[in-house]
């Protein structure tokens, strides 16, 4: 996974931006790190899928400052993905066969995909958008797992800038994971026992939101190991240790 908002991007924002307005580059990362942080906390031991699906549907739709964001997880039973949780949508509502809509493609090969013309792709499926009566104007989807053990797809709609950047579209996988790890750890429940449970996935994905965090709070604050702490709330000698860990 590639952060497009890394060195690059921040190095055009911090020579186009006086420390005013650097103060609100960083506002607005720490506000996604925020989320970020709060979706993590969401995995350990949710007490139903629907209790998981709301807040990730809520936090990924500030996160990203989408119109709408859906949920739709793989039915085993009948080979289609089926509409959990979404925005201005009811549950049940929409069942896609994986042949069909951004969500299908994004399915079928196990990969995200960023869609800023809907209209001119082959995968958008506008019948959807007349049985919602909506508008879909820019598309970000991600699958939810990995590809050993996919649960489904987190599908994001209409930005407010008007379109979505690869760097929302890495963040959105990211949210995919951490969604994946809270599923798995529902394996147990009745509501849930075709999930299967990997604890060493679960763990693997862990570890990695924590070194993507650092990662990105290191080149937001140009390598400040200082400042980087105190974005992320750790202590200096936690953060030498985070380090020393992602270099190993």
């Amino acid at each position: 996974m590639s952060w497009a908002w890394s060195s690059q991007s921040v190095q055009r924002a911090n020579s186009s931006c006086t420390s005013s307005n650097r103060q609100v580059v960083m506002s607005d990362f720490q506000e996604k790190l925020f989320y970020l942080l709060e979706l993590s906390k969401l995995i350990h031991g949710p007490k139903s899928a629907v209790a998981l699906y709301r807040p990730f549907v809520n936090y990924t739709q500030k996160l990203l400052f989408a119109e709408r964001v859906s949920v739709f997880i793989f039915n085993h039973k009948t080979e289609q993905l089926d509409l959990k949780l979404g925005t201005g949508i009811e549950n049940g509502e929409i069942s896609l066969p994986v042949t069909k809509g951004v969500v299908g493609f994004c399915w079928r090969n196990k990969a995200p995909l960023l869609v800023n013309d809907p209209s001119g792709h082959p995968d958008f499926f506008p019948e959807i958008d007349t049985k919602t009566k909506y508008k879909t104007e820019c598309i970000a989807s991600a699958l939810i797992g990995t590809t050993e053990n996919p649960f489904g797809v987190i599908q994001a709609l209409n930005s407010i800038s008007g379109r979505f950047e690869k760097y929302e579209l890495d963040l959105l996988e990211l949210v995919g994971h951490l969604l994946s790890c809270g599923l798995s750890a529902l394996s147990t429940s009745s509501e849930s026992h075709h999930f299967e449970i990997d604890d060493l996935n679960v763990k693997k994905q862990k570890e990695r939101l924590e070194q993507k965090l650092i990662s990105l709070a290191l080149v937001e604050t140009g390598g400040n190991k200082q400042k980087a702490s105190g974005v992320l709330g750790l202590s200096k000698e936690g953060l030498r240790k985070a380090i020393k860990r992602k270099a190993s």
